[in-house]
């Protein structure tokens, strides 16, 4: 069975297997080594004892000659001198020989047993000496005697032979058991070395052998690879070298699909891929040329790429594929002449190659953009000759209110050119005085002339004021939201309205004294006054007198309405419950509404603000009259009130014919009526709701209508629910606030 190891696992198998038979080497040398330091304590230890018995030999041999010259000689302190030096001797040398034997217990026993007879018998001849040192020799002799010192002489020495026989030939046998301990050991030494060597070289030649081999696999891939050949069927196992063959197929296989991919992408390119020489020749060209250019590769191959290139185009050409080689520059523009003869606009986008020394272009057809780019530059002429030419003024400002461009007209309308007036405040056209800065003039205009228009008091150049009417429109830019204002001077409208309402003054005033004269005149007539009248001249005069009643009501409307936007109307502003202004209302068109058969619903609006009663009321019987008018029979107007903390407003909801989208915006207007013989059929002036909005907007409100064709409609007015500053003129005024 085959093991799959990775490299790091078998060289460390290999090491593990040496170290292994090192370690069993090294035991053996040292169980050997053992060996030998046993045998060499037990020899020093056996010339110990032997030492050691020798001595005790020698000093028993002196005690007991000692002993026995001082018994023959009848005393002798030599004698005596030699006996207690033995005697001070044995005993330590005895102690001495049992703890050389002490580990070893059949010597122990031995020398325990040589220790006490030893002992006893110095003590012996030392008891009989000293019997003898007092004169009584036959009781030493006695003492010897009885004790039998022979015997015990000879037990004691018998024994100390017999164990140095022992130790000597525990000694004559310790320079052969060295000697086989020495060759042993060597032995050891030779077979371990060269098992050592062949192991290792064995193991090596193998590892080397596992890995150069497959290594010059990995090699031959390589050049495989480098050749576009195909590779050597993959390795199998675990180890690195495997797995790194793995991975080189991997990557080969990768690779290869990677260039099917490349050459798929160069192949179906729109754009032509191609590559340059040093000299700008061209060697190696996609297929897309065809279809850009209308060359084959074949055809350009070889060619300088100038050859192609639009004749005036050729010496820029050339000097930026200089550049690109320099690389100061990585692209460029020209224009190509195709092989049909059509000139086409072409970027070059190119990488220069020093290893290769070779250009990596991708040559992209940049017609329709060079087109689109000159469209674009004729737009804007048309464009700025557009605005250049309009008669509204443009001014661009940013979100602070400085002003980045204008046109012609501005400086028409203002006097002032656009070096004085680009990279300026707003706040050079319209007084510091009347705003506080730049940006809230521009946001109050925001919120007042985003979408619709509205009047304002400009400064021209020669420091008059001018009335300007302008609107506003926010958009935004590369540089971020700006805003737009369109400018009219309305000096002229406004001076034609003063002609206007003093032409109308004049003309209400010259009108309605003769006016009033004859229909006073019909009046008498009327009852009889001139006498008795045929029942023809009743209706004659009757219908001549409303034909001046309502000559007279218009001329009267005519000029409220002139007193109105000319500000000249006094509002009586005071503390005013909104629930007896309805209650009034409803009462002034009741008759009204039952000769109509419209029934009326107004609710119990507790409110107080701040109006003129006398003029909210008429606003809303006007309202009412409206509604009731254009009502269908047996329906319902109703009055609505809701409130808020700062507004009051009131509704007045019909179920009448609605008024279309086309109208709404126009109701509101002098003389307007939704269908042409509305004066005729329903009645009134067409000035009634132009008196309304003033009514309300010289209160500070607004005043609207809610209309669906068909579907009835709601007419809304609100009020500020506490005292507003009273306007003059309202458009001008709201420009001022």
């Amino acid at each position: 069975m085959q093991l799959n190891l990775k490299l790091s696992h078998k060289g460390l198998s290999l090491v593990c297997l040496l170290l292994a038979l090192e370690l069993t080497f090294v035991g053996a040398l040292a169980s050997l080594l053992s060996q030998a330091e046993q045998a060499a304590q037990k020899e020093a230890h056996a010339k110990d004892i032997v030492g050691t018995t020798t001595h005790i030999f020698q000093l028993l041999y002196d005690a007991g000659n000692a002993a026995a010259d001082f018994q023959m000689h009848n005393g002798g302190a030599a004698a005596i001198a030699v006996f207690d030096t033995a005697n001070a001797k044995l005993l330590p040398e005895f102690e001495k020989l049992r703890s050389l034997t002490e580990a070893n217990p059949q010597y122990h026993e031995r020398i325990e047993r040589i220790y006490r007879k030893g002992t006893k018998g110095l003590k012996v001849l030392k008891f009989a000496l000293g019997m003898a040192k007092e004169g009584n020799m036959a009781g030493a002799g006695y003492v010897i005697n009885k004790t039998d010192m022979k015997r015990l002489e000879k037990d004691v020495m018998g024994d100390l032979r017999e164990l140095m026989n022992e130790q000597e030939e525990i000694l004559k046998d310790s320079p052969a058991k060295r000697k086989t301990h020495r060759d042993q050991v060597v032995q050891w030494l030779s077979v371990g070395v060269i098992c050592n060597v062949m192991l290792a070289v064995t193991m090596g030649i193998l590892f080397v052998r596992g890995i150069t081999g497959r290594l010059s696999v990995l090699v031959e891939n390589t050049r495989r690879l480098a050749q576009g050949e195909a590779l050597t069927e993959a390795m199998t196992g675990t180890d690195e070298i495997a797995h790194l063959d793995q991975v080189f197929h991997d990557m080969a296989t990768k690779l290869a699909e990677a260039q099917r991919k490349e050459r798929a992408l160069v192949e179906n390119a729109r754009d032509v891929i191609c590559s340059l020489d040093e000299s700008g020749n061209f060697f190696k060209v996609s297929p897309a040329s065809v279809q850009v250019w209308g060359y084959t590769p074949d055809e350009l191959v070889g060619k300088s790429f100038l050859h192609g290139i639009a004749a005036e185009d050729r010496e820029h050409s050339q000097r930026c594929y200089a550049q690109i080689i320099s690389g100061e520059i990585d692209h460029f523009e020209n224009r190509v002449q195709k092989k049909d003869g059509s000139v086409v606009h072409v970027l070059w986008s190119a990488y220069w190659s020093s290893a290769e020394k070779s250009a990596f272009c991708v040559a992209h057809d940049i017609t329709d953009r060079k087109l689109a780019e000159e469209l674009l530059r004729s737009s804007e002429r048309r464009i700025r000759a557009i605005v250049d030419s309009m008669l509204v003024g443009l001014l661009v400002l940013n979100q602070n209110g400085t002003i980045e461009s204008i046109n012609p007209r501005i400086t028409q309308i203002t006097g002032f050119t656009a070096e004085e007036l680009e990279g300026e405040s707003i706040l050079k056209l319209f007084p510091e005085s009347r705003v506080p800065d730049a940006a809230t003039f521009v946001a109050n205009l925001q919120q007042k002339a985003s979408g619709h228009v509205t009047e304002v008091y400009g400064t021209n150049k020669s420091g008059n004021d001018m009335p300007l009417e302008v609107s506003l429109t926010e958009f935004h830019a590369v540089e971020g939201d700006r805003f737009l204002a369109n400018v009219v001077d309305i000096t002229e409208r406004h001076e034609i309205e003063r002609m206007k309402q003093e032409f109308v003054a004049m003309i209400s005033h010259d009108l309605r004294t003769p006016l009033t004269s004859v229909q006073g005149f019909l009046e008498l007539l009327s009852d009889s006054v001139y006498g008795e009248l045929t029942e023809q001249g009743v209706q004659r005069s009757a219908m001549a007198e409303r034909n001046v009643s309502r000559l007279l009501r218009l001329i009267n409307d005519l000029l409220e309405v002139t007193k109105l936007e000319a500000g000249k109307l006094d509002l009586h502003l005071v503390e005013t419950r909104l629930e007896e202004i309805v209650e009034r209302s409803v009462e002034a068109v009741r008759v009204f509404a039952e000769k109509h058969t419209v029934s009326l619903d107004a609710p119990a609006a507790k409110i107080q603000l701040v109006a003129d009663g006398d003029l909210v009321e008429r606003v809303l019987v006007n309202l009412l009259s409206n509604a009731i008018k254009f009502s269908p029979p047996q329906s319902m107007v109703k009055v609505l009130v809701e409130e808020t903390p700062q507004w009051v407003e009131v509704k007045v909801q019909d179920n009448g014919r609605g008024i279309p989208a086309s109208h709404i915006d126009a109701v509101f207007e002098r003389f307007k009526q939704v269908e042409v013989n509305d004066a005729k059929k329903k009645g009134g002036t067409g000035l009634g709701l132009a008196i309304c909005k003033a009514i309300i907007e010289q209160h500070g409100g607004n005043i609207g209508v809610v209309s669906e064709e068909g579907k009835g409609s709601t007419f809304w007015f609100r009020l500020p629910r506490t005292r507003t500053e009273q306007k003059t003129t309202p458009a001008l005024a709201d420009s001022r606030a």
